[in-house]
């Protein structure tokens, strides 16, 4: 992360455990805790108009996994229909939004006119109309209030009483030409109600209206649309279920604010932004929505700023890794690439990458970098993993070398990593200054001694690690042994002899 912010890259970290405390304080960072009293709050459903005519497709690929991550959570089974339901409500959402409804097209009526019949053959209800029809015109004329299919009753009527007819011949004939035209009157008969139909689906969509953009408003237009879709398509779905899940995050509910709120605007302009929000990471709702909503922040960034931008995504991923994120995941990282940005995934088990499809099969697969730590553990089974990560053999010899070799005589204290970039890997030793250590540092003991150097220090970061270091060395510590006695003393070191 260093390297990258010395580069000028503009980095958003979502992170669970203030792992990132200290770079934060070094680069002053935008710091975002979420807790009940000041939640992180977005409205991921505003959009401008230009990204409505460029970006539509991708936004609405995020949205429908957020309605149905807010719907079903992010182990939920859902179905096609479903999901198919949700992507149609989007997609008019945003269409009545920026160009209200006025109207079918001719085209538009065309269309619907001709799957109603095909659906009213497929269910029956065609056929159920033509035995109606046929026993209407062996018996009595059939109205109709569309004079276009005037022409049809007025013909059918001759025909009959012709049918009627002593003549024989006459009547045969008469018949068989009642025969030929049935087909015609039963089309036109449907075709007649169908035209009904349409008209009154038009003239509900008009009175469908969408005057701001916001998790309330596609509430509202959802529980609208979604009898209509199902009424216009003959397919069932859980409109009271979604209602009532749902109603948490609309106006009143307990989460309202969640979705409804306005991201601070001078987010989208900071460098560096870490969001922590391990307050909420065993909370199976928000966890996974909130992770959603900042990543929505970060693809508003890599659209439209032409500078490099990297996400990274600590422990936070698994809540992602499902099948209900399966597609946005796959997007992300299928794009970013194309507007010079990079996503970073950070995981403490191999058992996490194993276990998820979504990472084995888009994120290994789009990741061109892959660093490992010291894989000892996993030498007996490491088997296992080696497909997975697609490593070769080689790479395989190599990561066994971490921090095993003899070759530490006579240098200052190190660590090992093995970092492949596309098909070169090799095994590096990563040392580091004190300083640089205790600014990033996450040892626990370590950062609540440096806490008290900072305050000591009128709350400056970087000298208090100048100090705390300079303390260290004339104590002829090293640093964990150093922080411990800071700890018990809860004082810095120029005030232990005071103290006593």
């Amino acid at each position: 992360m260093q390297q990258f912010l010395d580069q000028d890259t503009e980095v958003m970290i979502i992170d669970t455990g203030n792992s990132y405390e200290g770079i934060a304080h070094i680069y002053g960072a935008t710091y975002i805790t979420y807790t009940e009293e000041h939640p992180i709050t977005m409205n991921p459903f505003k959009i401008t108009r230009v990204e409505y005519e460029q970006n539509m497709k991708e936004k609405k690929n995020f949205l429908v996994s957020l309605i149905l991550v807010l719907w079903k959570g992010t182990e939920g089974e859902y179905s096609k229909v479903e999901r198919s339901i949700i992507d149609q409500v989007i997609a008019e959402y945003y269409d009545c939004y920026f160009n209200p409804f006025s109207g079918y097209d001719e085209a538009q009526r065309t269309a619907k006119r001709e799957a109603m019949l095909l659906e009213a053959v497929m269910d029956g209800s065609y056929d159920e109309e033509e035995e109606r029809i046929i026993d209407s015109l062996r018996s009595s004329q059939i109205k109709s209030d569309r004079s276009k299919y005037q022409h049809l009753q007025e013909q059918a009527e001759k025909l009959r009483a012709l049918a009627g007819s002593d003549e024989e011949g006459e009547a045969d004939a008469a018949r068989r030409a009642i025969a030929r035209i049935t087909p015609e009157i039963i089309e036109a008969n449907y075709l007649m109600k169908i035209d009904q139909r349409i008209d009154r689906m038009e003239s509900r969509r008009r009175r469908m209206k969408v005057t701001s953009l916001s998790f309330n408003t596609f509430y509202e237009f959802a529980l609208q649309l979604i009898p209509l879709i199902c009424k216009e398509n003959s397919v069932q779905f859980p409109i009271k279920e979604f209602r009532y899940i749902l109603q948490t995050f609309y106006r009143g509910g307990r989460l309202e604010r969640t979705l409804n709120q306005e991201m601070d605007g001078t987010l989208f302009d900071e460098k560096f932004i870490i969001f922590e929000i391990d307050n909420i990471k065993e909370d199976a709702v928000l966890f996974p929505i909130v992770t959603l909503v900042i990543m929505d922040t970060f693809i508003q960034k890599m659209r439209l700023k032409s500078c490099r931008k990297m996400l990274v995504l600590e422990e936070a991923w698994k809540a992602l890794a499902t099948r209900t994120m399966a597609e946005f995941m796959k997007y992300l990282y299928k794009t970013v690439r194309k507007f010079n940005g990079i996503v970073g995934l950070v995981t403490q088990e191999l058992d996490d990458v194993r276990s998820s499809e979504i990472v084995k099969d888009t994120i290994i697969a789009n990741s061109e970098v892959l660093v490992l730590l010291d894989q000892a553990k996993y030498k007996e089974n490491y088997a296992d993993y080696i497909s997975v990560l697609g490593l070769t053999e080689p790479d395989v010899n190599k990561i066994f070398t971490i921090n095993r070799l003899d070759n530490r005589r006579g240098r200052p204290r190190f660590s090992e990593v093995f970092i492949r970039r596309g098909s070169h890997s090799d095994v590096y030793g990563i040392e580091v200054s004190p300083e640089c250590y205790m600014a990033y540092t996450t040892e626990r003991v370590e950062k609540e001694a440096l806490k008290i150097y900072v305050r000591y220090c009128g709350g400056s970061y970087e000298k208090a690690i100048a100090t705390f270091v300079r303390d260290m060395r004339r104590m002829r510590m090293g640093t964990m042994e150093f922080a411990n006695i800071v700890n018990r003393q809860q004082k810095v070191m120029a005030l232990w002899k005071k103290s006593a």
